[in-house]
């Protein structure tokens, strides 16, 4: 959860808001973090988790070094979830996980 809401900060268009949701059903846990962003296209989006993807490396920043969201996948697949981009607006960044509780 610790990089998303991080991911979320970092990239969020300025003074907008940051939505975390977190809900469990039919025995899994589904937590969801959202952000207003610059547009992603759909190949950025089909990008988002790979290791060290950036969608604009020339505005991260030296802390961000485009493994966040791969590990987050990582940590989720360990555990049995799936992680994924379920916005379907182009400025609305939704990243969902879930898993087995």
């Amino acid at each position: 959860m610790g990089i998303l809401i991080d991911n979320a900060v970092s990239y969020s268009i300025p003074k907008t808001p940051i939505l975390l949701s977190v809900a469990s059903f039919q025995g899994m846990l589904k937590v969801s973090v959202e952000n207003m962003s610059a547009p992603l296209s759909k190949e950025q989006r089909e990008k988002i988790f790979n290791r060290f993807y950036q969608v604009d490396p020339a505005q991260s920043s030296p802390s961000h070094s485009g493994l966040g969201l791969s590990i987050a996948k990582e940590i989720i697949d360990a555990h049995h979830g799936r992680i994924y981009l379920d916005s379907r607006q182009e400025q609305l960044f939704r990243i969902t996980f879930r898993i087995p509780i």
